[in-house]
């Protein structure tokens, strides 16, 4: 006797990140802050999507003895 085993499977993902640096820098003259030198600022917004399709193939065959298969994968 034979069995023949299909399963599929479908995987979606969906990912959003976001983020924000900022940096200020001050030059200092005789110890103490006299003027703003530099300052930045970073925004990032990121969005990812994935999907993945998978197949899985099964296949089995039963012996005369009792007990015993054999069985072969695919994928």
């Amino acid at each position: 006797m034979n069995s023949l085993l299909y399963t599929p499977s479908v995987t979606m993902q969906h990912s959003t990140t976001n983020s924000v640096d900022s940096s200020v820098t001050t030059a200092i003259a005789n110890g103490r802050p006299e003027a703003l030198a530099l300052s930045s600022s970073n925004i990032n917004d990121n969005t990812r999507d994935g999907y993945s399709i998978n197949q899985n193939l099964l296949w089995r065959h039963r012996t005369r003895r009792a007990g015993r298969t054999f069985t072969l994968g695919l994928t």
